[in-house]
């Protein structure tokens, strides 16, 4: 059954003898193993493994690790273990939305204790449930509400699909396998209805909505009075106009090489490491479709998946050595 592990506040463990270097999983009390990373436009933030991870509004950076065991990483590096105990055989961990529990789903990982749908809670009145993804199988993506107990199809017989979901925004993305290898990636409305194709070849799992600000240049015109021997008429100021503008944008990591995910069955091949790869980040406007570059370093060598954004920082978990990055968007 799926355990949640509250997180409590630093607890001073002493080094239980296995020999581990300070601030890796070997050492339970606190260490270095942390990078300072504020003020750097990319860079890895921790040598510790993740399974998941959180950062609060201080950039605290909390990680669960693969071994169970939770750390909690300061901007400057300084690192502190919150629960020292292992969890065996850990399949997932996930942290609540704000980072004071985790959940984590343990066992066979051939055969974990779950429900035959992985559930998404887009809203209050939004459920999504949904097939693992295989090239092989025909996926279904389902659509329920629990208030009205209202269930709806999003899509079906889709073969590889897999999806990433923003309540916010109320739209999604949705991978489609094509012929067996390859395929395409689409952003739809809650309902469903295609809204754009993207010609980025890449996966959803490596996507995240954003919104972007964009200042607008202020215009400003003198107020006027005027004024008579027996009148007199105050200035009329105009309501402030808005200062900035707000859209939807999508920021994902794209492998380099865009040939690469055509030659092999999606979402398989990368979901279980057959498929590495290497990738710059881009920024999308949902509304025009406009592309712009967030980071491209070819000395660079990231293969990133699970993005979040956090205090407009870029935050994911690298696969080839399963260390959290970041990317400063200022």
């Amino acid at each position: 059954m799926p355990s949640v592990l509250p997180i409590s506040g630093p607890q001073n463990y002493q080094n239980n003898g296995s020999g581990g270097n300070p601030g890796t999983t070997g050492d339970t009390g606190t260490g270095t193993a942390g990078v300072p990373y504020l003020g750097q436009k990319f860079g890895v933030v921790s040598q510790v493994s993740a399974a998941d991870y959180f950062v609060d509004a201080q950039n605290n950076l909390t990680i669960a690790e693969p071994t169970g065991q939770i750390v909690k990483i300061a901007p400057t590096g300084e690192q502190t273990t919150l629960s020292p105990s292992a969890i065996s055989n850990l399949v997932s961990a996930s942290f609540s939305s704000d980072g004071k529990k985790v959940l984590a789903l343990f066992g066979n990982p051939l055969a974990p204790q779950a429900s035959i749908f992985d559930t998404i809670w887009v809203s209050a009145t939004q459920v999504l449930l949904k097939d693992k993804p295989s090239a092989s199988t025909q996926g279904a993506l389902w659509s329920f509400n629990p208030k009205a107990k209202a269930l709806t199809a999003i899509a079906e017989n889709a073969p590889g699909l897999e999806s990433n979901w923003s309540g916010a925004a109320n739209e999604g993305l949705i991978f489609e396998s094509s012929g067996g290898l390859g395929g395409g990636m689409r952003l739809v409305d809650s309902n469903g209805t295609s809204l754009r194709n993207f010609s980025l070849a890449t996966l959803p799992t490596k996507c995240l909505f954003d919104q972007k600000i964009t200042p607008i240049m202020a215009t400003s015109t003198a107020p006027t009075a005027t004024s008579t021997k027996s009148t007199s008429t105050k200035a009329k100021i105009a309501p402030a106009a808005p200062t900035s503008t707000v859209s939807w944008v999508l920021d994902c990591a794209v492998p380099r090489d865009a040939q690469t995910l055509e030659s092999f069955a999606l979402p398989d091949a990368y979901n279980k490491k057959e498929l590495v790869t290497s990738d710059d980040f881009y920024q999308v406007d949902l509304l025009t479709g406009a592309v712009s570059t967030i980071f491209a370093d070819a000395t660079q060598s990231v293969d990133a998946t699970n993005l979040k954004i956090f205090n407009n920082t870029i935050f994911f978990v690298n696969r080839l050595n399963d260390k959290v990055y970041a990317i400063s968007l200022k």
